[in-house]
């Protein structure tokens, strides 16, 4: 069920429905907008005030961002491509767009993957209080939450920067958070452009001291045994396979756009096997079982941590 819910907001926010209030207030050029956001745990295992502190985070910041789609001068949108087998430009349904803003004092970067009028993706940066916040896919991936300084869910301010909180409240059955945020801003200054990002390539996120920032992850890796397979040679094929099925969760549609550019020279392969070489398994246990097709397998279930990849748009 909450997998339906994130599901919902994720298509509102693709076909742009998520504007819930655009009023002049006062003369012409001042606007008032309202938003709406959610936002979702990160830890499974953490207690309910700490899950509700990181959703809360994670909403209102992905409800800033989603009001400078209304407020930023500049936006990047391409339109990404690729070929067929006869080696023909074909334009596929997916839209990379790439947002960079600076709402009062607050920093916002934005990337987003749509297809078919569906958001796949979506990766928030945010700048705050001195603070560089990530929100990937409506949760909070970084700061750790114990390090964070931010306004308190159960005592938010009446406003954080001049952005009004209108209402919050939590769904205890779905655990998410919803919020309403309101901004009067002066439509004057606002100067709409649009370019496309022709030339698309990729980096890894980093903090403010230059290290990687990375998602932690819970995956399987799985080999079938056959001809002269030892365990010990199954349990590493297992192994390996476990870090790429965590990059392919962590980073798929990212990797599979960058690689479905037009011209482009990035092979998705590539991009996997470096992102391995970063990501890390911190945990493991193996266990072994048959399919269902009567094949003996043995199972690597891993905690991985995978850097989090971004596009560049040049």
């Amino acid at each position: 069920m909450r997998a339906i819910i994130l599901k919902s907001v994720e298509t509102i926010f693709a076909i742009g429905l998520i504007l819930v209030l655009f009023t002049g207030v006062g003369n012409a050029e001042q606007k008032m907008i309202e938003v709406e956001a959610i936002g979702s745990p990160a830890s499974e295992d953490a207690l309910l005030d700490i899950k509700k502190q990181e959703a809360f985070i994670a909403a209102v910041l992905a409800g800033m961002r989603n009001i400078t789609e209304y407020t930023t001068p500049t936006k990047v949108k391409g339109l990404i491509k690729g070929k067929d087998k006869e080696k023909k430009e074909i334009a596929s349904d997916k839209i990379f767009s790439c947002l960079h803003a600076t709402l009062e004092n607050i920093e916002i970067d934005s990337q987003s993957i749509l297809e078919n009028f569906e958001l796949k993706d979506d990766l928030i940066n945010v700048s705050y209080n001195g603070q560089m916040f990530i929100i990937k896919k409506f949760k909070l991936v970084s700061p750790p939450i114990e390090f964070v300084d931010f306004p308190k869910w159960n005592n938010p301010p009446k406003a954080i920067s001049n952005i009004h909180i209108k209402d919050m409240s939590w769904d205890a059955k779905e655990e998410l958070f919803a919020v309403k945020l309101s901004y009067l801003y002066d439509s004057s200054k606002i100067k709409k452009e649009r370019r496309d990002a022709h030339i698309l390539n990729y980096e890894f996120e980093k903090d403010r001291s230059g290290d990687f920032i990375f998602q932690i992850i819970t995956i399987d890796g799985a080999t079938h045994g056959g001809g002269t397979d030892t365990p010990d040679a199954m349990k590493k094929k297992a192994l390996d396979d476990a870090p790429r099925n965590a990059v392919e969760k962590v980073n798929g549609v990212f990797i599979q756009s960058l690689t479905e550019i037009e011209n482009s020279m990035l092979k998705k392969d590539e991009i996997v096997s470096q992102t391995i070489g970063i990501a890390s398994v911190v945990d493991k246990k193996f266990f072994s079982r048959f399919t269902s097709e009567g094949n003996f397998e043995i199972v690597c279930s891993a905690i991985a941590k995978v850097p989090i990849l971004r596009i560049v748009a040049k």
